[in-house]
């Protein structure tokens, strides 16, 4: 399918795109790289499976926020799931939390964007993100998932 140097897995109409342990100025352009790439060729909602990451410096956090950025312009979801604190704190720390809706409770589908009006479809990443982890999830403020099996 995709030849990335992360690992990309399928699920249910989502793409689970799992990040290194570091995130940093070495390797966060490979990282924008393969989650703007996935976006742009599935069309598909993508968790970024931040789970095993345990450093994200500046970088990873563009990455990040580029990633939303692309999301958001193809009406499609992004999700990172975090479990390092130090990651969390990071977020927090850039506000990145605020941009993406950090929370503590077990993931379910994104929020709806009520001030843009869009109708909200169930996301199809909820068994995904259940794969995942039960990690804290940050969501992108973007509905739902587009429908591309017709």
């Amino acid at each position: 399918m995709l030849n990335l140097p992360l690992p990309v897995r399928l699920h249910d109409g989502c793409a689970v795109v799992v990040l290194p342990e570091e995130i940093d100025a070495v390797n966060a352009d490979m990282v924008t790289d393969t989650l703007l790439t996935v976006l742009n060729r599935t069309g598909a909602s993508v968790i970024a499976d931040m789970s095993r990451t345990t450093f994200c410096d500046a970088a990873g956090i563009r990455a990040i926020i580029r990633a939303h950025i692309r999301a958001r312009s193809l009406d499609t979801g992004l999700r990172v799931v975090l479990t390092s604190p130090i990651v969390r704190r990071i977020f927090q720390l850039t506000r990145v939390d605020e941009l993406a809706h950090l929370s503590r409770a077990r993931p379910g589908p994104p929020p709806a964007p009520a001030a843009r009006g869009r109708r909200t479809r169930p996301s199809r990443c909820t068994a995904a993100l259940k794969a995942v982890s039960s990690a804290t999830c940050v969501s992108s403020p973007v509905a739902g998932n587009r429908d591309y099996s017709s």
